[in-house]
């Protein structure tokens, strides 16, 4: 096996895995008893997520650019399961609807991408994306430029960080 096989399979061998009992799950008689169902196998599915989203390739252990969006979404994914599982459990049912939808959405982009996976997708993918970063960093340049030049800390830090 090569050392990526093997240290995926070393870093999911400590992950729970949930089981699920058919007969068990038919018996439940109380939404409780679906919610802590759920959140177990959220869980399991966060812990995943995070392994993957720590993976590189073996010869660069860095990602490309195209790579770095699929593990960026990876990241967001796994923040958004994490915010479900904190609103989840403070019974805050319609933040949970608003992350869930979003987690949602995040599978299907990270699906989409994988299966339809281009150069010409991925540059559309980029260039979708930052589209408001674009506007704002044209913003901040004619706030600057309307000041004569003269940048406040906060437009070098937006703009440092929109680079």
């Amino acid at each position: 096996m090569n050392g990526l096989v093997e240290s995926v399979i070393a870093e999911t061998q400590d992950i729970s895995r949930t089981e699920i009992d058919e007969e068990q799950v038919r018996a439940f008689d109380a939404e409780a008893d679906f919610i802590g169902l759920s959140i177990s196998l959220l869980i399991e599915v966060g812990s995943y997520v995070c392994v993957v989203g720590n993976l590189y390739p073996v010869k660069t252990r860095s990602w490309n650019r195209d790579q770095a969006i699929l593990g960026d979404d990876l990241v967001r994914l796994y923040k958004l399961i994490d915010g479900l599982l904190d609103q989840t459990c403070k019974h805050r049912r319609e933040i949970s609807f608003v992350l869930g939808r979003l987690a949602f959405e995040c599978i299907i982009n990270l699906r989409y991408l994988i299966a339809y996976a281009s150069e010409e997708l991925f540059f559309s993918y980029r260039r979708y994306s930052l589209q408001h970063e674009r506007q704002l960093l044209e913003r901040i340049k004619v706030n600057i430029e309307v000041r004569g030049g003269q940048g406040l800390t906060i437009e070098r830090r937006m703009i440092n960080s929109i680079e």
